[in-house]
């Protein structure tokens, strides 16, 4: 398996932590999300 290469727009650890707290919660009832979040 190959390693990921990241793109000039991912976002770091640092970044992420400061916008996930304002993401809404997932659905807990219906379909699981397609896609990671991150």
């Amino acid at each position: 398996m190959s390693v990921r290469r990241g793109y000039p727009s991912d976002l770091t650890d640092t970044q992420w932590a400061l916008i996930e707290p304002l993401l809404p919660e997932p659905n807990t009832d219906g379909r699981r999300e397609k896609h990671p979040r991150r």
